[in-house]
Protein backbone atom coordinates (compact mmCIF):
# COMPACT_ATOMS: atom_id res chain seq x y z
CA UNK A 1 0.00 0.00 0.00
CA UNK A 2 1.27 3.48 -0.75
CA UNK A 3 1.58 6.20 1.88
CA UNK A 4 -1.69 7.78 2.97
CA UNK A 5 -0.22 11.22 2.29
CA UNK A 6 0.32 10.21 -1.34
CA UNK A 7 -3.24 9.02 -2.00
CA UNK A 8 -5.42 10.87 -4.45
CA UNK A 9 -8.82 12.02 -3.15
CA UNK A 10 -10.42 9.17 -5.08
CA UNK A 11 -8.06 6.55 -3.66
CA UNK A 12 -8.46 7.95 -0.15
CA UNK A 13 -12.25 7.75 -0.49
CA UNK A 14 -11.99 4.16 -1.77
CA UNK A 15 -9.81 3.24 1.19
CA UNK A 16 -12.23 4.91 3.62
CA UNK A 17 -15.23 3.18 2.03
CA UNK A 18 -13.50 -0.22 2.23
CA UNK A 19 -12.53 0.44 5.86
CA UNK A 20 -16.11 1.37 6.82
CA UNK A 21 -17.50 -1.58 4.86
CA UNK A 22 -15.53 -3.96 7.12
CA UNK A 23 -16.83 -2.43 10.36
CA UNK A 24 -19.78 -4.71 11.08
CA UNK A 25 -17.83 -7.93 10.49
CA UNK A 26 -14.78 -6.73 12.43
CA UNK A 27 -16.91 -5.61 15.38
CA UNK A 28 -18.82 -8.88 15.48
CA UNK A 29 -15.62 -10.94 15.47
CA UNK A 30 -13.88 -8.62 17.96
CA UNK A 31 -16.71 -8.71 20.51
CA UNK A 32 -16.94 -12.49 20.32
CA UNK A 33 -13.16 -12.95 20.63
CA UNK A 34 -13.08 -10.66 23.67
CA UNK A 35 -15.92 -12.50 25.39
CA UNK A 36 -14.52 -15.94 24.51
CA UNK A 37 -11.06 -14.90 25.73
CA UNK A 38 -12.20 -14.00 29.23
CA UNK A 39 -12.83 -10.31 28.65
CA UNK A 40 -16.08 -8.43 29.11
CA UNK A 41 -19.15 -10.39 28.03
CA UNK A 42 -21.17 -9.62 24.93
CA UNK A 43 -23.78 -7.91 27.10
CA UNK A 44 -21.06 -5.79 28.75
CA UNK A 45 -19.71 -4.80 25.32
CA UNK A 46 -22.78 -2.65 24.76
CA UNK A 47 -21.05 0.27 23.00
CA UNK A 48 -21.46 2.50 26.05
CA UNK A 49 -18.60 4.77 27.11
CA UNK A 50 -18.52 2.81 30.38
CA UNK A 51 -17.76 -0.40 28.48
CA UNK A 52 -14.39 1.01 27.40
CA UNK A 53 -12.87 0.81 30.89
CA UNK A 54 -13.19 -2.94 31.51
CA UNK A 55 -12.39 -3.62 27.86
CA UNK A 56 -9.13 -1.68 28.04
CA UNK A 57 -8.16 -3.17 31.43
CA UNK A 58 -8.58 -6.64 29.95
CA UNK A 59 -7.04 -5.92 26.55
CA UNK A 60 -3.98 -3.85 27.47
CA UNK A 61 -1.92 -6.74 28.93
CA UNK A 62 -2.51 -8.75 25.74
CA UNK A 63 -0.89 -6.16 23.46
CA UNK A 64 2.66 -7.15 22.52
CA UNK A 65 5.31 -4.82 21.17
CA UNK A 66 8.26 -6.56 19.61
CA UNK A 67 11.16 -6.01 17.31
CA UNK A 68 10.05 -8.07 14.34
CA UNK A 69 7.33 -7.35 11.82
CA UNK A 70 4.62 -9.89 11.08
CA UNK A 71 5.72 -11.95 8.10
CA UNK A 72 2.76 -14.25 7.70
CA UNK A 73 -0.98 -13.94 7.93
CA UNK A 74 -3.21 -11.16 6.82
CA UNK A 75 -2.62 -7.82 8.50
CA UNK A 76 -5.32 -5.14 8.88
CA UNK A 77 -5.78 -2.99 5.80
CA UNK A 78 -4.37 0.14 7.45
CA UNK A 79 -1.08 -1.53 8.34
CA UNK A 80 1.48 -0.92 5.65
CA UNK A 81 4.15 1.25 4.17
CA UNK A 82 3.14 4.38 6.08
CA UNK A 83 3.75 2.76 9.46
CA UNK A 84 6.91 1.02 8.36
CA UNK A 85 8.50 4.34 7.38
CA UNK A 86 7.07 6.50 10.16
CA UNK A 87 10.00 7.85 12.24
CA UNK A 88 7.86 7.59 15.38
CA UNK A 89 7.39 3.87 14.74
CA UNK A 90 11.03 2.98 14.04
CA UNK A 91 12.00 -0.05 16.07
CA UNK A 92 8.40 -0.71 17.13
CA UNK A 93 6.38 -3.54 15.73
CA UNK A 94 3.40 -5.55 16.85
CA UNK A 95 2.59 -9.23 16.68
CA UNK A 96 -0.08 -10.23 14.20
CA UNK A 97 -2.47 -10.93 17.08
CA UNK A 98 -1.81 -7.49 18.57
CA UNK A 99 -2.50 -5.85 15.22
CA UNK A 100 -5.90 -7.54 15.14
CA UNK A 101 -6.67 -6.46 18.71
CA UNK A 102 -5.71 -2.88 17.78
CA UNK A 103 -7.91 -3.07 14.68
CA UNK A 104 -10.89 -4.37 16.64
CA UNK A 105 -10.60 -1.93 19.51
CA UNK A 106 -10.26 0.97 17.06
CA UNK A 107 -13.52 -0.01 15.37
CA UNK A 108 -15.18 -0.53 18.76
CA UNK A 109 -14.02 2.85 20.08
CA UNK A 110 -15.24 4.53 16.89
CA UNK A 111 -18.63 2.90 17.24
CA UNK A 112 -18.87 3.99 20.88
CA UNK A 113 -18.30 7.58 19.74
CA UNK A 114 -20.79 7.42 16.89
CA UNK A 115 -23.51 5.81 19.02
CA UNK A 116 -23.08 8.13 22.01
CA UNK A 117 -22.38 11.58 20.61
CA UNK A 118 -25.65 13.18 19.60
CA UNK A 119 -24.04 15.63 17.18
CA UNK A 120 -21.79 13.08 15.45
CA UNK A 121 -22.02 13.34 11.67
Amino acid sequence: MEKFTSLTKRNAQQFFDAYIERAEAVLEEFRHRVAAGGGPSLSELDYSPESLVPLWKWLYPLLNVGDTLPTNGEVPMWYGVELLHNPHMQGVSFSLETLWWIDGVAYYFGDVLVRNLADWH
